[in-house]
C-alpha cells in the first residue's frame, strides 16, 4: 500500500497540496461514477487510512480549485461560491487530520482514488490557462462534476462498513458538505445558462 503523502504534489496554489483524486469529468453523471464506486466496494473493504486518504483527496483538490476560483473569477457569485469551497474543505481536512491523529494511522490511498492526481492536475492545469470570460464559462460546470465523483466515492465508502463511528460521522459530514457545494453549483449553472 503507498501512502498519500508519497503522492503529494504541489498544486497551483502555493501552500495548498492536492493528492490523488478520484475525479470524473463534467460530463459525467453522478449516477456513472456512483456505478464506477459500486464496482469498486464490491468484494472489498477500505480502512480507515484509506477513508481519511479518500476524504483528504477530495478536500485538497477541492482547496485547489477553489484558491483558482478567487484568483481568477471577477463574478461575485463565484468569488463566494469558491470562498465557501475553501472554508468548507479547509474544515473538513482539519477533520479528517484530526480523526487520523486521534486513531494513530496513517491517511493512505485506496484503489479507489489512485491512479488519478493525473486528472485532477489536468483539470487543475486547464482550469489554470483560462482566463475572464473563458474561465467564467468552464469553473462552474468542472466543480459540478468533480463534486458528482468525490460524492460518488464518498458515497462508496459509506456503503461498506467504515468500522467506527468517528468514521462514520467524518463521511457523513463530507457527504454533506459535497451535497450541498453540488447543490450550488447546479443552480449556479442554471441561472448561467
Amino acid at each position: 500500500m503507498r501512502r498519500i503523502h508519497a503522492l503529494l504534489i504541489p498544486s497551483i496554489a502555493p501552500g495548498l497540496l492536492l493528492a490523488n483524486v478520484w475525479l470524473g469529468t463534467p460530463d459525467t453523471s453522478h449516477a456513472q461514477q456512483a456505478a464506477k464506486a459500486g464496482q469498486w466496494r464490491a468484494g472489498r473493504s477500505s480502512t480507515a487510512a484509506q477513508t481519511v486518504g479518500t476524504i483528504l483527496t477530495a478536500a485538497s483538490t477541492s482547496i485547489s480549485s477553489a484558491t483558482l476560483g478567487l484568483n481568477r473569477s471577477a463574478s461575485p457569485e463565484t468569488r463566494k461560491f469558491a470562498q465557501g469551497l475553501l472554508s468548507d474543505h479547509t474544515a473538513l481536512v482539519k477533520a479528517a487530520l484530526e480523526l487520523a491523529h486521534r486513531l494513530q494511522i496513517e491517511p493512505a490511498i485506496s484503489e479507489l482514488n489512485a491512479g488519478l492526481a493525473q486528472q485532477a492536475r489536468r483539470m487543475l492545469d486547464e482550469l489554470a490557462r483560462l482566463k475572464g470570460p473563458e474561465f467564467e464559462r468552464d469553473y462552474i460546470p468542472r466543480e459540478i462534476g468533480y463534486l458528482e465523483a468525490a460524492l460518488g466515492a464518498v458515497e462508496a465508502l459509506e456503503s461498506g462498513d467504515p468500522g467506527n463511528a468517528e468514521l462514520e460521522s467524518l463521511l457523513a459530514r463530507a457527504r454533506s458538505t459535497l451535497e450541498a457545494e453540488l447543490e450550488r453549483a447546479r443552480k449556479m449553472g442554471l441561472s448561467r445558462g
